[in-house]
């Protein structure tokens, strides 16, 4: 467990809306996996400790991951894409990696997939949408049929595929097991870069209508 796998630039913490810990876990699995997937999202709950600046062992990978979790894959519809955003931003934010999520006031615009959100008697609604700006609540969206059939592939753990920590949009979906703990693959990951860091990129943001 002493074992220095590697030497941290920086301290690596997790919080919200997004963090430099949970940035880091999921573009590092995502990275390992962005042939089978195409996003990655985590749980804060599921970062245990932090990542200290300096040297990083082999006992504080477990540290941070205790479990025994492991990695999988499964496919959400634009619909089952828009219930997990929803959760992210109801949740003031949670790891992520692969989807840049912006919420303009009451509106929430995925602006590279253009898909809207619109807030209404403080319940999150969603469509898919051409558009790529948020209006009032008279304007009309048209749905594009591109997005009824669309499909994006997640990255997640295990404990959250089975509907952990109420991510219910991932019930009842075939999983496909990589064979990998998670831990294992923040260890492979460390011993292969030597030197880690991590920024905020802004992945999850809140903006104010003017």
């Amino acid at each position: 467990m002493n074992e220095v796998l590697c030497v941290s630039e920086i301290e690596m913490t997790k919080g919200r809306p997004e963090s430099l810990l949970g940035n880091f876990v999921t573009d590092l699995c995502l990275d390992q996996y962005s042939d089978l997937a195409d996003i990655c999202i985590m749980n804060n709950g599921g970062l245990r400790s932090t990542l200290p600046q300096g040297k990083i062992t082999r006992g504080k990978i477990y540290e941070l991951m205790p479990f025994d979790n492991e990695l999988v894959i499964l496919e959400l519809n634009a619909l089952e894409l828009f219930d997990l955003i929803e959760y992210i931003l109801l949740r003031g934010g949670e790891p992520l990696s692969g989807l840049s999520v912006y919420s303009i006031d009451s509106c929430m615009v995925n602006s590279s997939r253009k898909i809207l959100y619109r807030q209404g008697d403080n319940i999150l609604m969603s469509v898919p949408v051409i558009a790529s700006s948020c209006g009032g609540e008279e304007e009309v969206y048209i749905v594009s049929e591109i997005e009824e059939t669309y499909k994006i592939r997640v990255l997640t753990s295990d404990y959250l595929a089975n509907g952990g920590d109420k991510m219910s949009f991932f019930n009842n979906k075939n999983q496909f097991k990589v064979g990998l703990k998670i831990r294992d693959a923040i260890i492979n990951y460390c011993k292969t870069e030597q030197t880690i860091t991590s920024k905020l990129d802004r992945r999850i943001t809140k903006y104010q209508n003017e």
